[in-house]
């Protein structure tokens, strides 16, 4: 009987540990997504310097919340498919110093592929289960 119990309560738990993580992954993924938007409607609205000192205030907000989360999505995620991320951010700091609006553009629009393309994938579904 006693193991009968422990046996419900571990599954009990993972199903709960489950629900947390999964929140925890589209939580930040969500999130990044919005301030990724919010950075791209900022430098659309220049015309011709987008190193402001509000568009370079929306790169902060975005580097500042995807280095820590994205150590911890890591425990979750495999690390090399959220390197991505990272790479397009390094990118648009780069093109940001040069003022290369269509290679920011462009590596918003990959962080917007990744999360759309990848939220799918990292999140618990049926299909993901059986």
């Amino acid at each position: 009987m006693k193991q009968g119990i422990l046996i419900v309560f571990f599954v009990i738990l993972l199903i709960t540990a489950g629900f947390f993580e999964q929140a925890f992954i589209i939580n930040s993924f969500s999130v990044l997504e919005e301030k990724t938007l919010i950075l791209q409607t900022a430098i659309l609205a220049e015309q011709t310097d987008i190193s402001t000192p509000l568009t370079l205030e929306k790169f902060k907000d975005i580097k500042s919340f995807w280095i820590p989360r994205e150590k911890t999505l890591c425990l979750f995620i495999n690390h090399q498919h959220i390197e991505e991320v990272n790479i397009q951010i390094a990118t648009i700091e780069i093109a940001l110093s040069f003022n290369d609006k269509q290679k920011v553009l462009t590596s918003l629009e990959l962080i917007l592929n990744f999360i759309n393309g990848y939220s799918d994938f990292a999140i618990m579904s049926w299909e993901s289960i059986f």
